[in-house]
């Protein structure tokens, strides 16, 4: 969106041409800061609904188009197929998404992660979206066409292929993406459900053997286990087995994280946790979900909302927390709660639904 030109990494697809019988058209769209906004996806979108409407003059299946780009353009692509839905316009066959630049906020715990870097990190992309949105980037607003990180509504969009690799900037916010939306059996996930549940049964079934062991060494063996399957792990986090996951790699512990027995994140989408929060047993974190209309379920499709927990947080035994929750820091949910919206900072919540009953004096030195 900032720089480059239209034959900025046309060789890496090329051969694709010949592979596939297929015909590649690269757009000359407006780069920011001289375009700015909408502009610059609109170049993008009548570029396709020319195509569309001259497939004999090109030699092109209408019913075969395909958007495509990689990092901004991948955000230019996700956002020109949300135009394309909304407007009634053209009719896409697939979405290819690599590494895409989604979401202005720049919040995520990969975000964070790459704040700096000898390659492309978050304060760069923080002053490309500065030249994209000007003073709106960042605030509310902001449409999901230019920033499709900030859509809610990912229905009747063609299918989507999204990468990102497990060091990079976009990682999280392309994990929220494609979150939103997706069929839970697609060969990928299916395969990745089945690693975690490997990994499950050697954490909940293992106790050392050798005399020598004790509950130092056991605390430490376990430590390095979750750090083979979880995004991060912060020190001194334990958690009791038996533990339940689907994926895993979505979750984020902070520093001093205590889980009791039979602690369950179904991490469809990033769930994070702060530094020295405790949970009873039987806690159950919950970002995936279903639509309430019956066909998408007949239809094997899923989606999640991340999830969200401050510092210094006590979740009761038995709580449920739903998805899309963010707790700030301080909270104490009371046993067997189920936390359906958001709770502000130093608050006690209880029941079914939980609401807040009490607030609690903040601690020094904290926001």
């Amino acid at each position: 969106m900032v720089m480059g030109s239209p034959y900025f990494g046309i060789v890496a697809v090329s051969d694709l041409v010949e592979e596939l019988d297929a015909v590649i058209f690269s757009i000359d769209y407006g780069l920011a800061p001289e375009c700015q906004g909408l502009e610059i996806v609109e170049d993008c979108y009548a570029a396709l609904h020319w195509l569309a409407s001259n497939p004999s003059q090109l030699n092109i299946d209408p019913s075969r188009i395909m958007v495509a780009g990689v990092s901004a353009g991948g955000g230019l692509a996700a956002g020109v197929a949300l135009m394309a839905r909304d407007r009634q316009g053209p009719r896409l066959c697939a979405q290819l998404l690599m590494c895409p630049m989604l979401d202005d906020r720049c919040s995520s715990v990969s975000a964070a992660q790459f704040e700096e870097g000898p390659v492309f990190h978050t304060a760069w992309g923080r002053k490309a979206w500065s030249w994209v949105l000007g003073e709106q980037s960042g605030e509310d607003g902001v449409s999901p066409h230019v920033a499709p990180g900030r859509a809610t509504n990912l229905s009747d969009l063609p299918e989507a292929y999204i990468d990102a690799g497990s060091a990079e900037v976009f990682r999280d916010e392309a994990v929220v993406y494609a979150g939103k939306f997706y069929n839970s059996f697609v060969p990928e996930l299916s395969d990745a459900r089945f690693g975690a549940r490997a990994w499950m049964h050697k954490y909940n079934t293992y106790f050392p053997s050798d005399p020598k062991a004790n509950a130092d060494s056991l605390e430490k063996e376990r430590f390095e286990m979750l750090q083979g399957i979880l995004g991060h792990v912060g020190k001194e986090t334990y958690i009791e087995p038996p533990f339940r996951v689907d994926y895993g790699a979505n979750i984020s512990l902070g520093e001093r994280f205590y889980a009791g027995y039979n602690l369950t994140i179904l991490d469809c989408a990033i769930v994070t946790i702060g530094d020295r929060v405790m949970l009873g047993p039987n806690v159950s974190i919950f970002a995936a979900t279903h639509e309430i209309e019956v066909q998408s379920r007949k239809d094997n499709i899923e989606f999640a909302k991340p999830i969200t927990i401050g510092n210094d947080c006590w979740i009761g035994g038995h709580s449920i927390i739903l998805p899309g929750v963010t707790i700030g820091d301080g909270c104490t949910i009371a046993a067997g709660a189920v936390v359906t919206k958001d709770v502000p900072s130093w608050s006690v919540v209880m029941g079914v639904p939980g609401r807040v009953v009490k607030k609690v004096a903040a601690l020094e030195g904290t926001a």
